[in-house]
C-alpha cells in the first residue's frame, strides 16, 4: 500500500512520506523520482535519506541550484557526490 501511495498519492501525502523519520530506502528510491519539487526537497531535507538515493536525486536535470546546494550539505552526501554537485553548480552559474 505504501509504495502505491508513494506513486499515486496526493502531493502533500508524498511530501509527508519524504519527511518521515521512518523513511525506508525502498520508499526513498520511489520518491526520488517524484515530479513535485516539494517532495524532492523534503527528501533532501530528511537526514534518513540514504547516500545512494541522494546520488539518484543528484542525477535529476530539474534540480534548482538551491536544491543542489541543500543536497551537497546532506549528512549522507559522499565527498565524490559533493564534488560532482559543486562542479554542476559552477557550470550553472557560468
Amino acid at each position: 500500500m505504501v509504495p502505491t501511495l508513494a506513486h499515486a498519492g496526493a502531493e502533500p501525502l508524498r511530501e509527508a512520506m519524504a519527511r518521515s523519520a521512518r523513511l525506508s530506502t525502498a520508499l526513498a528510491t520511489i520518491l526520488a523520482q517524484d515530479p513535485a519539487p516539494r517532495v524532492v526537497a523534503a527528501l533532501i531535507a530528511n537526514p534518513r535519506t540514504p547516500g545512494a538515493v541522494l546520488a539518484q536525486v543528484a542525477g535529476r536535470a530539474d534540480l534548482s541550484p538551491l536544491l543542489l546546494a541543500a543536497l551537497r550539505e546532506h549528512p549522507h552526501c559522499s565527498a565524490a557526490l559533493s564534488a560532482q554537485i559543486q562542479a554542476r553548480l559552477r557550470a550553472m552559474s557560468a
